[in-house]
């Protein structure tokens, strides 16, 4: 599933794709079409765009810059968020998919009310 962060002209500021993938070191069975939950994992990356992302920091007011640099910082660090905090306790499965999609949701959204612009999903 791809999630957007855009602004009011429809412009992506960010990018985040959640998808699962296949352990390609997985040899004690090499067939994809195995269901076991253990033979897949959950990826995510994450992009933010810099010409729409440079356009809504010059367009904030000086003293709430910092703020929305350090939120887009970890925006694009999404993928260090997955593999270091949420999986930090628990092991990566294809089954904690629609988790991570609940928690990712719930923090574009928020960034996205805070700045005023929109969630989409695609």
């Amino acid at each position: 599933m791809i999630l957007f962060i855009r602004d009011k002209k429809n412009n992506t500021i960010l990018d985040a794709e959640l998808t699962i993938k296949w352990h390609e070191d997985n040899k004690k069975d090499n067939k994809k079409e195995n269901k076991n939950p253990d033979n897949y994992y959950v990826e995510l990356s994450s992009l933010v765009c810099i010409e729409p992302y440079s356009r809504l920091l010059l367009s904030t007011p000086e003293e709430e810059r910092e703020e929305i640099i350090a939120t887009f910082d970890a925006l694009q660090e999404l993928r260090g968020w997955l593999w270091e905090s949420y999986f930090m306790n628990k092991k990566n499965t294809s089954d904690e998919y629609d988790n991570v999609l609940k928690e990712l949701r719930t923090m574009l959204k928020g960034v996205a009310e805070k700045y005023d612009l929109y969630y989409v999903e695609d």
